[in-house]
């Protein structure tokens, strides 16, 4: 979805059945959610559960568009866990959590957490970011990649 059609749904002002294919097929892609309806006394509301082809709606304007996702792989320099920012910039695991398109951490698994190492207790597939000495056994588990929104 481009950005010119995300700016003419916000700007929108005919009725739905009115509107251009294109631009019904994108209100459906982005969900109901993200919209607002006109109503009397120039007044635009959110709070919808459909589409009536004779009211008019819009994008709210505070809506962004899904930002597209970065995956950096984590690396080792030294005993260092790095990764890189920019093709020629890395940085600790650490330092990128600070970085203001940071997103997460992804693991094996898929999962997504706020931290890069993370503890598997007695085999539990459950992921904590801390784990207690007298715990039996546990399993130090490393993040493979770090998600950061990629920059316009």
């Amino acid at each position: 979805m481009n950005k010119e059609l995300i700016e003419a749904l916000k700007k929108n002002e005919k009725p739905f059945g009115k509107m251009t294919a294109e631009m019904k097929e994108a209100m459906f892609e982005i969900g109901i959610p993200h919209f607002q309806r006109y109503m009397y006394l120039n007044a635009w509301h959110g709070n919808l559960n459909s589409f009536a082809s004779e009211l008019t709606y819009r994008l709210r304007p505070d809506y962004e568009m899904e930002p597209e996702i970065m995956e950096n792989v984590v690396f080792k320099v030294g005993k260092k866990l790095m990764t890189n920012i920019t093709f020629n910039k890395r940085t600790t695991l650490s330092e990128a959590v600070d970085h203001p398109d940071f997103i997460g951490f992804r693991y094996g698994t898929g999962i997504i957490l706020p931290y890069p190492v993370c503890y598997d207790v007695d085999g539990e597939s459950t992921y904590q970011d801390s784990v207690h000495p007298d715990e039996a056994e546990y399993k130090v588990i490393h993040a493979t990649h770090v998600l950061f929104k990629r920059s316009k």
